[in-house]
């Protein structure tokens, strides 16, 4: 499997087959036990283009760079962590990429920052949502003085949504969370 910058699979197969007019191949690295390549966001610098993607089976997330023409800067693109999806926010600056690991044992919410480039400025990540219970499927915006990440959230039993500032230098501004719904009701994915 692989990703298409325009649509989310593409058969590993390929053969002779010819792409979709302004379609292109941005990664065809094989996976393990049949495991896909998920969830692919983009994010843009003014420039180029850095296009980021999940995993399962504890595949690393990949970034990589793309101009606006549909080149292909860097093909090997740079891990960012053990995730399945990676959606992410662009400052003026750089980028923050979100993901959810359950690398500790329950799911937690976790950041890292790039620059516009695409170069990882924090190659282990950090954790934006440690609490108790799981905590899953953030997605991230910026709104013009920091960024806002939010998530689906487990810590009360039934699933809520909560979010947390994180400052363009990689803070946590808000490490208890904020409780953005909290209905009896399960809460859906944030998006």
């Amino acid at each position: 499997f692989g990703i298409l910058l325009s649509t989310l699979w593409l058969p590993a197969l390929l053969g002779a087959q010819a792409l979709p007019t302004g379609e292109f191949v941005i990664d065809t690295i094989p996976r393990y036990r049949g495991a896909a390549a998920y969830y692919p966001s983009v994010g843009a610098n003014g420039s180029e283009f850095v296009v980021a993607w999940g995993g399962m089976f504890r595949t690393p997330a990949r970034v990589v760079k793309v101009t606006v023409g549909g080149t292909l800067v860097d093909t090997a693109g740079v891990a960012v962590g053990d995730v399945r999806a990676a959606p992410m926010a662009f400052d003026g600056a750089g980028f923050l990429v979100v993901w959810h690991s359950g690398s500790t044992g329950s799911r937690d919410v976790w950041a890292a920052r790039l620059r516009a480039d695409g170069s990882v400025v924090d190659p282990t990540g950090f954790v934006v949502s440690g609490a108790s219970g799981d905590q899953q499927d953030p997605t991230v915006a910026f709104d013009g003085t920091q960024f806002v990440v939010v998530w689906q959230d487990k810590r009360a039993g039934g699933w809520d949504i909560y979010a947390a500032h994180v400052s363009s230098a990689g803070t946590v501004l808000d490490p208890g969370g904020i409780a953005v719904c909290t209905d009896p009701a399960e809460q859906g994915v944030p998006c």
